[in-house]
């Protein structure tokens, strides 16, 4: 039997283009003040990732200040629904033909509350918190052994009949009289809200109440003739959707379908979580001075990132954004080595390795990739265990990210379910929402988006029906010659793609600059005797003609490659020495000279690079958990085409015994100034580390290195005991809490950061304010002060500067902001 679009496509070509649907509330104004829009993208998730992040291929489909995200999302699905019985008719440029296509949502990318909102969920707040699994429960559950091992691994998995069967039994118990217990009681323990339903309840349970009361016109209704009134109005709702579109589209399970997104759970979940307790622990133990100077000194050659803002990271440490925390992942081992405990060392190890894989591009092997991931995430999970019990039950970002190697299964790469893209396109849409002038602010938008997209399609060679010459038709060559010549204008229709650094290409020392009055400095030749290659190693074969020395050169990836870098090498025949081995090897850059303009005959006008070998030693840094190197190999000079790519090392300051005992001057506006800064003073050039956490090069580096110092380290042998022995101490702390035992605040939790505690009265060592004042405080880095107040409903602080060893605890909350202590 054919197909049934067989015949509705009377010959042409069908084809089925899965898109990427994101919506999101964004601010319209550039200033601080909160002008919610919700918006709508989408992507053509055939597209390579390279084109998925150009934001010419990011799709502007609806926003509104007053609609919500299910109200956008349900035009969507009508107008996808309309598809299966008429396609849609569209210009195949590259066949030169008209195809029929039938789109389909592939997935949902998002943050965790608007996900949950998609998937009719309560959110992270709720019991079960987990909008793809049925985990969680109450905190006595979360504190029991079963309770607890489950908050670290994904359930039961929930599946849309159940969730579109709970939402039917929610609104057939709203039509009961005196419903709103039960009702409130099921969405608690199914942890099932959705946003089409919720007014319906509460309209249906508020009729309910007015319908059981008197009122002077008539009586008070039974209970069953309340019953058939209410389920009377839910029949007659047929022109309003009573759930979650979502629920009824075919091919599309929202809970699977909705991945786990790296920049909201990982970035500014875990590690977030982790920055905040690791500054907590340093400023307690007073090493926080000493962390800075090591970050300050940290290398971020072959990172590719333009800087370490180690004192902007430090100073406002509790507001730091998601390129922060990308950055601290990358480094942050290296800067605590020394100043922690091995716990919280190989907890960051553990991080870095995560957030390496998490923006894995290539996926070579998908089993041993997702085997890897799934072991990374459970050590990371392990590490919070087993330094901060109470994180895993107050914060539930590390169940969600325990699901993420089902969606690498389902999807690919992490990268590509990321909403980095569409966070960044939000700009676009902010400058169009202030050039409106906000009396029809969503069509205006939508119109600038229209006008961008059309004129975006001719110019860059797409196909429009002219209807007077009936046919389909493109700009010329002229138009296209235009774009492709103007940057400018490409560049303001999002149409500009970088132009990649030549390989090979040389960047000279700067020369002084000249004073007035005195001729222009030259710049200084040297032959080859005078270069620093032939002083290090007289036996090298010398280099006839005049050279300059340069700071870089450009590698054959285009990464920048400074002098002292560390850089992968292929070990091919060049003209001055034979090589009999054809594998790449680690080494690192002594000297880079260019030919001068009257020696470029002579030299073929190519310049050379001067490098030394780098010994990688056959066991793992110690404390790091990474491959360590020694730059003692032989001095070699080899061609531009031989430098693969930049590889970021860090010194090895343990070996080397290194300390903050070095000052380096500040630059402000380009001029050294007379502040300075602590540094760490390196004391040699020859040991140093392979940062295994850098995200860059991250393929190249591997394929470079010996199997056994890429291999996953072992952290934990035995996890169930670790789990037991963490739940046992959230148990018996609730128990301390709840019978007011003395509790020292090192038990609340390990390495805490900040917590709103209230405290008895009776231990106050002074008379407390008989009249009680609403206030709310936050607990300082150090616990210098201690808080007391009343054991009343609000909380009524008073602070002292007395220290006592141990006080009755009479109740506690989670986590706050971190933040200095404020008065409020």
């Amino acid at each position: 039997m054919p197909h049934p679009d067989r015949i509705r496509a009377n010959g042409l070509e069908v084809e089925c283009p899965p898109i990427i649907a994101f919506i999101d509330d964004v601010s319209g104004n550039t200033s601080k003040q909160w002008n919610v829009h919700y918006s709508c993208y989408i992507s053509n998730a055939t597209l390579p990732r390279s084109e998925l992040e150009k934001d010419s291929n990011i799709h502007f489909v609806a926003t509104s200040p007053h609609a919500s995200p299910l109200e956008i999302i349900h035009a969507i699905c009508e107008l996808l629904k309309k598809s299966k019985t008429k396609l849609f008719k569209v210009w195949d440029a590259v066949k030169k033909r008209h195809i029929l296509i039938r789109p389909w949502i592939l997935f949902l990318p998002g943050d965790n509350p608007m996900q949950a909102e998609l998937c009719s969920h309560v959110g992270l707040q709720g019991n079960h918190f987990c909008r793809m699994c049925h985990g969680g429960g109450d905190q006595n559950f979360k504190a029991s052994d079963e309770g607890f091992a489950s908050l670290l691994q994904p359930g039961r998995a929930r599946t849309v009949p159940e969730t579109r069967e709970a939402i039917t039994t929610q609104l057939m118990m709203a039509t009961h009289a005196a419903a709103e217990k039960p009702v409130k009681a099921m969405i608690t323990s199914t942890s099932v809200k959705d946003s089409f339903a919720l007014p319906i309840l509460t309209q249906l349970i508020v009729k309910g109440k007015l319908l059981r009361r008197a009122t002077p016109q008539r009586k008070a209704l039974s209970p069953e003739m309340v019953n058939q009134e209410l389920y009377r109005e839910v029949m007659q709702k047929n022109d309003v959707p009573l759930r979650n579109p979502l629920l009824d589209m075919e091919g599309l399970d929202v809970h699977a379908d909705t991945p786990v997104e790296p920049l909201h759970t990982h970035l500014l979940g875990v590690v977030k979580y982790f920055w905040a307790q690791t500054v907590w622990v340093l400023d307690k133990e007073g090493h926080f001075s000493d962390f800075q100077a090591c970050l300050n000194s940290l290398s971020r050659t072959g990172l590719k990132i333009p800087n370490i803002m180690a004192d902007y990271m430090c100073r406002y440490r509790g507001s730091l954004i998601g390129k922060h925390f990308k950055t601290i992942s990358q480094v942050m081992a290296f800067a605590l080595c020394g100043l922690v405990d091995d716990t919280l060392q190989d907890a960051w190890a553990s991080i870095g390795r995560l957030t390496v894989l998490i923006w894995e591009t290539d996926i070579l092997d998908m089993s041993s990739f997702v085997k890897e991931l799934r072991a990374t995430i459970q050590d990371t999970i392990d590490f919070a265990a087993k330094l901060s019990p109470g994180l895993l039950t107050e914060k539930n970002k590390f169940h969600i990210l325990a699901h993420l190697p089902d969606h690498v299964e389902h999807f690919g790469p992490p990268l590509l379910f990321s909403t980095e893209r569409y966070e960044s396109f939000n700009h676009i849409f902010r400058l169009c929402s202030i050039h409106s002038n906000r009396q029809a602010p969503s069509r205006d938008i939508a119109r600038t988006f229209a006008n961008q997209e059309r004129c975006r399609h001719m110019v860059s060679g797409g196909y429009w029906w002219d209807k007077g010459a009936g046919k389909w038709t493109r700009a010329g060559d002229a138009v296209l010659w235009h774009i492709s010549t103007h940057r400018i204008h490409a560049r303001l229709l999002g149409l500009t793609s970088e132009k990649p650094p030549c390989p090979g290409d040389v960047t000279l020392f700067p020369l002084p600059s000249r004073k007035p009055g005195t001729p222009s400095p030259q710049r200084p030749t040297i032959t080859w005797t005078q270069t620093d290659a032939a002083r290090l190693q007289p036996d090298l074969a010398p280099l006839a003609g005049e050279w300059h020395h340069a700071a870089s050169i450009v590698a054959q990836n285009g990464d920048t490659a400074p002098v002292e870098s560390e850089v992968i090498i292929r070990n091919s025949i060049s003209a001055i020495r034979s090589l009999h081995s054809a594998q790449t090897r680690f080494a690192s850059i002594v000297e880079i000279i260019s030919p001068t303009r009257s020696s470029k005959y002579s030299t073929n006008g190519a310049p050379w690079v001067i490098v030394r070998d780098s010994i990688v030693q056959g066991t793992s840094h110690v404390r790091l958990k990474m491959p360590v190197i020694h730059r003692i190999g032989r001095l070699q000079v080899i061609r531009p085409k031989d430098i693969l790519c930049v590889v970021n090392v860090q010194h090895d300051c343990t070996a080397g015994m290194c300390t903050p005992s070095g000052s380096e001057q500040l630059r402000q506006e380009r001029e050294l100034s007379t502040r300075a800064r602590t540094v760490v003073e390196h004391q040699d050039r020859v040991h140093y580390v392979i940062n295994l956490a850098a995200l860059h090069n991250q393929g190249m580096i591997r394929s470079c290195l010996p199997p056994p110092l890429c291999s996953h380290p072992t952290f934990f042998d035995d996890r169930t005991t670790l789990h037991k022995k963490a739940a046992e101490s959230l148990r018996v702390l609730r128990r301390s809490v709840r019978h007011g035992h003395p509790v020292s605040f090192s038990s609340l939790f390990l390495v805490p950061p900040l917590c709103h505690v209230i405290l008895s009265h009776a231990t106050a060592p002074f008379p407390m304010p008989r009249h009680p004042f609403p206030c709310h405080v936050i607990l300082p880095h150090r616990f210098t002060r201690l808080l007391y107040c009343y054991p009343i409903t609000f909380r009524h602080v008073i602070a002292t500067s007395s220290v006592f060893p141990a006080l009755t605890l009479r109740s506690y909350t989670g986590l706050s902001r971190y933040a200095a202590p404020t008065w409020r």
